[in-house]
């Protein structure tokens, strides 16, 4: 009973605030934004990366092998905020660029000296149809041009 003979029920709806950088439910969870390289869920404080930028703390800036940066079948693995390639055999150089004959095959082959062709992975000319040589240079036709001469 109260003072005045009667019963009566309280109702209170009560809201935590967190304080500025705290987040949860129970304001248990710090997190402070970095402009350059994350900003905070506003619900969980968990931090999301910024574009560039990746792992738990938001630290590196290397997407590592995000670009899948090896070449010639090679392999990329995450090492210390960057990466490193495991080569197919034969192959060797930071990204699998250096082929067997100890060249990349930007060396061996390109569009200015494949001529009448396009460059393999191995950095060979694969000529169109009617070149032939090394660099698809020479028109096979005109060796029957001699042939009938």
């Amino acid at each position: 009973r109260s003072l005045f003979g009667a019963y009566t029920n309280l109702t209170a709806d009560i809201s935590l605030y967190c304080s500025p950088n705290y987040y949860g439910n129970n304001c248990e969870m710090v997190c402070i934004p970095n402009e350059q390289r994350y900003d905070c869920d506003l619900i969980t404080g968990q931090k999301i990366c910024k574009h560039g930028y990746f792992g738990a703390d938001c630290l590196s800036d290397v997407p590592a092998c995000e670009e899948e940066p090896c070449l010639n079948n090679g392999t990329c693995v995450v090492y210390l905020r960057s990466y490193l390639c495991r080569c197919s055999k034969g192959y060797s150089g930071r990204t699998c660029e250096i082929g067997p004959t100890g060249k990349s095959a930007e060396q061996i082959c390109n569009r200015i000296n494949c001529v009448h062709g396009d460059c393999s992975e191995n950095g060979k000319c694969i000529c169109h149809d009617g070149w032939t040589l090394e660099y698809c240079n020479q028109s096979s036709l005109m060796g029957i041009f001699y042939l009938l001469l």
